[in-house]
């Protein structure tokens, strides 16, 4: 057994002095986490009018806090609008935003107990059979997950195939003006189309959170969505199930002192997790750190860490490797690795060019090891998965309609490793990135969104999979395919209806197609899978 990952929680301070050096903030009523999709796509049209100019997108979810800052931002900018139409729209945004977060606006402190925030009925009937990602690539990497697209990135829930009942609820409990309890559960029946009916139940979040000035502390089960794409970045996502963890994190960008205050406003945040059973190492724990600098309002970079080490029956480290570990990027470059993890690093970077319509050029990458110089080819393409994206939040120009282009790239080893053979999965789903390794793909997405109560989303992806045999030698600086297998290929388009009444209920309706060649990398299989998704939720006035 593993020395225990209490031994790391000095790093908490660490990060905890870092989110110290921060403007003083009041407390709000609520410290819980803003969860909606539909929030964040509007604080998005803000930042595209130019109204915000003190923001971090590529640290999520956000305390709703944070979100009550932002619209106070923009509100306080309004006559920096010349266009008319952006102006009335502007306004029509922060008239909805002011009316979701009036709590935090108004800065009430009460206890408060709401059992049910939200209550939703779906439906789901789905044929697109999950299909496992190849174990073996020749390197000596192994990963246990499988892929199914058209339910990705929705917190892991299991979705199977014919016929899917869920019910959704969300909790809330604000305990005082610092401390909130929330909690978000499903409860799905499924009708099988081969095999026994089944239910299952499980929370997707379940955390106490405490702020304290501009600190934020939690504990429990929540989702991390870091980089800068709506759903996360290829680190974490909301594709897998949420981690079960120990967060601390700066609630607002803040500064540091000294000469580092010409970065701008920065956003630090730490986590410890521990992973589930169903693992070869049962029960590894994940820390992982992300420092988010904005030395411009329309410039922001990033730096991702993240290790998964221990577990049951995996080699004792001494506190010392342990810590340097977690900080392996600096450790490798300087020929001290201790190699006793599943170790990921990276970088990222959103770049806003508000004449070209509030155009957003972002770009995030993930490398598996560091490399010397001779040998970066190996680190930055064939070990990494690259992301690059072009976001125009202004196709028209009053912000109504909105056009997003994503590019994916990852080479034969991320996500699969030697030691931790189930990868960097949670619960058998790729906590990064559904594409996977040794793939490529795009999406183009167009949104409309003609009032604050209705949204649309239409998008065509295609995605190519391969399952080649790589040689790879001479101390991992030779690399040559010795197979070149099949590749597979989908074709997808996806649907999305969503609107909001004014008497707190949302309508969701979302129907997907898949034509998928060569499935499962067999020559002259192709498939067709379709997906129909239909939703009702209530937020009870408590």
């Amino acid at each position: 057994m593993n020395r225990r990952p209490r031994k790391l929680l000095f790093v908490f301070w660490v990060v905890l002095v870092s989110c110290h050096f921060s403007f003083p903030l009041w407390s709000y009523r609520n410290a819980a986490l803003e969860e909606e999709a539909r929030a964040y796509r509007k604080i998005q049209q803000l930042i595209s009018f130019g109204l915000v100019d003190k923001v971090i997108v590529g640290n999520k979810p956000w305390p709703r806090r944070e979100m009550a800052r932002i619209i106070r931002e923009a509100e306080s900018h309004l006559d920096r609008l010349r266009d008319v139409e952006q102006e009335i729209r502007a306004k029509m945004t922060l008239k909805y935003l002011k009316e979701a977060y009036a709590p935090e606006l108004e800065g009430e402190s009460t206890v408060a107990a709401h059992p049910f925030k939200e209550f939703s009925l779906e439906y789901l009937l789905m044929d697109s059979p999950s299909r496992e990602i190849p174990i073996h690539n020749g390197s000596g990497d192994q990963i246990a997950a499988f892929v199914n697209p058209l339910t990705a990135y929705q917190r892991g829930r299991s979705y199977q195939d014919n016929h899917n009942f869920g019910l959704l609820t969300r909790h809330i409990a604000e305990l005082t003006q610092h401390l909130s309890l929330a909690g978000r559960s499903h409860f799905l029946l499924q009708k099988q189309s081969s095999g026994p009916d089944a239910m299952r139940w499980g929370f997707d979040e379940l955390y106490l959170r405490g702020e304290f000035k501009n600190i934020g502390l939690q504990i429990g089960r929540d989702m991390l969505a870091w980089g800068p794409a709506p759903e996360g970045g290829v680190f974490y996502s909301s594709n897998a199930t949420p981690l079960d963890m120990f967060k601390i994190s700066n609630a607002s960008p803040f500064y540091y002192p000294w000469i580092f205050k010409y970065l701008g406003p920065a956003q630090a945040s730490f986590h410890l997790a521990v992973l589930g059973s169903n693992r070869d190492i049962p029960h590894p724990y994940v820390a992982g750190w992300k420092l988010s600098f904005l030395p411009h309002k329309n410039f922001e970079f990033g730096f991702t860490h993240a290790v998964m080490a221990g577990g049951e029956g995996s080699a004792d480290a001494s506190f010392g490797n342990r810590v340097t570990d977690v900080f392996g990027v600096f450790a490798s470059l300087g020929a001290r690795d201790p190699n006793i993890s599943n170790r990921v690093g990276g970088f990222d970077f959103t770049w806003r060019f508000p004449g070209l319509r509030g155009l957003n050029l972002y770009y995030e990458i993930l490398m598996e090891d560091t490399k010397e110089p001779a040998h970066w080819d190996l680190m930055f393409w064939h070990e990494a998965i690259n992301q690059v994206g072009l976001f125009l939040p202004q196709l028209s120009a009053d912000g109504t309609q909105t056009l997003r282009f994503e590019f994916q790239r990852a080479g034969f080893r991320p996500y699969r490793h030697h030691q931790y053979t189930s990868g960097w999965t949670q619960n058998g789903r790729l906590m990064g990135s559904e594409l996977g390794p040794d793939a490529y793909g795009f999406m183009l997405e167009f949104g409309h969104e003609p009032t604050p109560y209705f949204h649309q989303r239409h998008s065509f992806h295609f995605e190519s999979r391969d399952s080649d045999v790589y040689f790879y030698g001479n101390q991992a600086t030779v690399l040559r395919k010795t197979e070149d297998n099949p590749a597979e290929r989908r074709y997808r388009l996806l649907h999305t209806l969503e609107w909001y009444s004014k008497a707190g209920q949302r309508w969701f309706l979302q129907a997907g197609y898949e034509r998928v060649q060569q499935f499962n990398f067999v020559a002259g299989q192709d498939i067709n899978n379709f997906l129909i998704h239909a939703g009702f939720t209530f937020y009870p006035k408590i």
